[in-house]
């Protein structure tokens, strides 16, 4: 998230925080709702993903996104009340700032880079899963999953320790940068860190996706084809029969036992050995694609937000630089809270669970009894 506070700047210790009024109510009545709403969401999603029929690798990574995305919702509340309120005394703005400078720019940073690089994860491992089946348990093994959480999660800290060393706060003054932050060095590191971090795993995100589109739609091609020539040897062998049939039975008859075999035939495609399986794989194929593709749209515009690509660095306390900062805060919140939704709509498997859960299987049940009645 980005930093848009400007706190006092005073040798006289004027107890104000600066700020906009759209920042103040977008902050406080838009973000602080969403936030609380994500948290409820992400709460549901953690308790329905401890069920024992998640332990795939794909639910487990989406398991410790669904932790990030419930850890911002958490931490954005306190940053937009204590950001966008003025402060009661000189030591109420002190823990504010060190709220601020200490907590949540380092956890923000921290928290977004970990969910872009399990995002990131998950489709390798879904690319991998549907594309090249057979490697699959050869690199995604319990034991290289630990291990690639643990390299997630490393390079997510290393990446944001310098994060803790960037402000000084001293009580009854502003929060100020420190003076290695105006050097040549500290331009280009933050540059280098910003590419790795944020803007090539965005790359390769949508890379691998527009990948894992291409292998699934192929696919789908050729499952239907097959289904189609199968059908077409069904109705070949019930043309057959037809005939044998019309000369030795009855005609009513004949259009019955025709109707039972087309009916047969068609729940025996549908028991085809794996196709539950598949349809499975299918719908998390299409689940993590779409949680790409929300993920995206929120991290796009927050990369464009970095001072120097777009917006010069002096430009950064301009009123547009607030609004776009505000769009694209509220855009990172939006993703964090509803990711939800697409867990619900695209796989069968957890809205299956969340009605046993929540007791919506049997009221679904009682309400047709009633109806039957």
């Amino acid at each position: 998230m980005l930093n848009l506070t400007e706190l006092s700047n005073e040798s006289t210790c004027e107890l104000s925080n600066s700020y906009y009024k759209f920042e103040a109510y977008s902050y406080l009545f838009v973000m602080c709702p969403l936030a609380m709403i994500g948290i409820v969401l992400n709460l549901i999603s953690l308790q329905v993903f401890r069920d024992k029929s998640f332990n795939t690798v794909t639910f487990k990574y989406l398991r410790l996104i669904t932790l990030t995305d419930f850890f911002i919702c958490i931490i954005i509340i306190p940053y937009c009340i204590t950001s966008y309120t003025q402060p009661f005394n000189k030591y109420d703005l002190f823990i504010r700032q060190l709220y601020l400078a200490y907590f949540y720019i380092p956890g923000a940073n921290f928290a977004i880079n970990l969910s872009m690089l399990l995002n990131l994860l998950v489709t390798v491992e879904r690319l991998i899963s549907v594309g090249w089946p057979t490697h699959k348990y050869k690199l995604f093994k319990p034991s290289r999953y630990y291990l690639s959480c643990f390299i997630v999660l490393f390079i997510a800290i290393v990446s944001n320790i310098a994060n803790f060393m960037l402000y000084e706060i001293q009580l009854c003054t502003s929060v100020m940068t420190r003076s290695f932050t105006t050097e040549n060095w500290w331009a280009v590191y933050s540059l280098v860190r910003e590419v790795l971090t944020r803007i090539l795993p965005i790359v390769l995100l949508i890379i691998f996706n527009i990948i894992l589109i291409c292998i699934v739609k192929s696919s789908r091609r050729r499952m239907k084809e097959s289904i189609n020539v199968s059908h077409s040897n069904g109705s070949n062998n019930r043309l057959e029969k037809r005939i044998w049939l019309m000369n030795c039975v009855k005609k009513a008859k004949s259009k019955k036992k025709l109707s039972n075999e087309s009916e047969d035939h068609s729940k025996q495609l549908l028991r085809i050995p794996g196709a539950k399986r598949n349809r499975q794989e299918n719908q998390l194929t299409w689940m993590t694609i779409f949680v790409a593709i929300l993920y995206s749209t929120s991290s796009i515009p927050m990369v464009f937000a970095y001072p120097g690509l777009i917006f010069k660095a002096e430009q950064t306390q301009t009123k547009w630089y607030k609004m776009y900062a505000v769009l694209v805060n509220i855009l990172e919140l939006l993703q964090c809270s509803f990711r939800f939704l697409i867990y619900y709509c695209f796989t069968t498997k957890f809205r299956q669970v969340f009605h046993v859960m929540y007791g919506l299987e049997r009221k679904k049940k009682s309400a047709q009894t009633t109806t039957v009645e």
